[in-house]
């Protein structure tokens, strides 16, 4: 077992005096004045009496022959060295390991023993060895779960003298782990009516496993479909780092299946069950911009997460997105218009009075927004297809006296859509193709 100590018997009949001896496979101890000698279990017992022995309390061998010396003893070395920190490791697999250390070399005479001492979790177990091992078994009482933190400490020791303690943080080997938790699967289209180009792309996103069994080392990503009963893969076990996954340019009105699994230094575990998904619905993620008095954030609502966008000096007050250009467009207090693409801001132009709201044609390119006039209110177009070279092309629409707000445009049937308030709330919309305003609900 690796123990160097065990019970041999208990003297309970006995009443012994000072230290107990053993001497050629005999026990030998004072009691009542006389040296008692026995066998190892305490039985067979011879007594020795002498009137010298009357009041003595501890006695001892003497044989030379008992103690063999090396020849050279000047050297003899029985002061044990630390163990190595750096040494304790764990070896084996998480069903079958074991916590080994480098051997303490230094001592030269007799032999050296090792106190273990091991906790796991509130469990504390303390081993004495003669080994530099100590050994775990998933079957056995002492079983360790995969990726547990143990802590180790190790003092060497002789007959003479113990080291000081040596210590090691360690985790038992990684286990298989569990399938990724919520997988799905977000569509979008990319249409630019323009070029007559439309483009798909799939989001594939996964949560991390509830039982890890130790440290996750990547995912394998797997995408498929079906053509002529034939399984065509787009992804076949991709390694990758993150739980995401965008897969571009897939085929319209086609089902893909995604699967992924989980990968620890130890094994790759299961895949999830299928994400079915038909191309022919977009199904983006669901994301919103959000503007604070410093920053504009774009928020993830599936992942809950935010990204930051662009800080701004002044508040905004009315912001659109040209989501196929990755464009933004924003006025702030002061009603100046920006544009911010990639990582440059640029200001537009100045807009003469209050700006009561703000929006976007993505098919025309472009801007409407309502302001306040000296007197009644207006609507006015920013086209965003002159280049900057060419001075601001700004062309009033309507022209209304009342206040108009909450603007916003159909880019397919080119209408604008606004309230009025006449006393009350009203809507109105004017078409360009009639070139007419009018009640919405007339």
């Amino acid at each position: 077992s690796g123990k160097i100590s065990s019970l041999v018997t208990v003297l309970s009949d006995q009443s012994p005096r000072g230290s107990l001896t053993h001497f050629s496979d005999r026990l030998l101890w004072l009691q009542h004045d006389e040296v008692v000698v026995g066998d190892l279990q305490g039985k067979n017992l011879a007594h020795i009496k002498n009137q010298k022995l009357s009041g003595a309390r501890a006695f001892t061998i003497i044989d030379p022959a008992h103690h063999i010396y090396p020849e050279d003893v000047q050297n003899i070395n029985v002061l044990p060295m630390k163990v190595n920190d750096s040494s304790i490791r764990i070896q084996g697999t998480w069903k079958k390991f074991s916590i080994v250390w480098d051997p303490v070399a230094n001592v030269n005479y007799g032999k050296v023993f090792y106190k273990l001492t091991i906790k796991v979790k509130s469990r504390t177990e303390i081993h004495e060895l003669s080994k530099t091992s100590f050994a775990f078994n998933s079957a056995g009482a002492n079983f360790v779960p995969a990726h547990t933190e143990i802590n180790v400490t190790i003092s060497a020791f002789t007959y003479w003298r113990s080291s000081i303690f040596s210590s090691a943080r360690l985790y038992s080997p990684s286990g298989k782990p569990s399938p990724p938790l919520r997988p799905r699967v977000f569509v979008k289209h990319f249409q630019n009516p323009i070029q007559n180009s439309h483009s798909i792309d799939a989001t594939f996103r996964w949560s991390p496993p509830k039982n890890s069994n130790g440290p996750i080392i990547g995912y394998k990503v797997h995408c498929s479909y079906e053509e002529d009963d034939t399984v065509k893969h787009v992804l076949q076990g991709e390694l990758i780092n993150g739980t995401e996954r965008i897969v571009p340019n897939l085929v319209h009105n086609v089902s893909y299946s995604f699967r992924v699994q989980a990968l620890t230094s130890a094994r790759e575990g299961d895949l999830t069950a299928a994400q079915v998904v038909n191309t022919a619905e977009d199904h983006p993620i669901p994301q919103a911009l959000i503007v604070t008095s410093e920053h504009v954030f774009l928020y993830d609502f599936d992942s809950q997460q935010s990204t930051n966008v662009v800080g701004t000096s002044t508040p905004i007050n009315f912001i659109v997105r040209l989501d196929r250009e990755g464009k933004l467009f924003w006025v702030d207090e002061n009603n100046e218009l920006f544009q911010f693409y990639g990582s440059s801001k640029t200001k537009l132009h100045t807009i003469s009075g209050p700006v009561q709201s703000l929006t976007i044609d993505w098919i025309q390119r472009v801007l409407y927004w309502s302001q306040l006039e000296s007197v009644g209110s207006a609507i006015y177009a920013f086209d965003l297809n002159r280049s900057d070279k060419e001075a601001v092309h700004l062309e009033r629409i309507v022209y209304r006296a009342g206040n108009m707000s909450n603007l916003v445009v159909s880019p397919m049937d080119r209408k604008l859509f606004w309230t009025e308030r006449v006393p009350e709330d009203v809507i109105f919309v004017h078409s360009f193709e009639e070139n007419k305003t009018e009640e919405f609900f007339d």
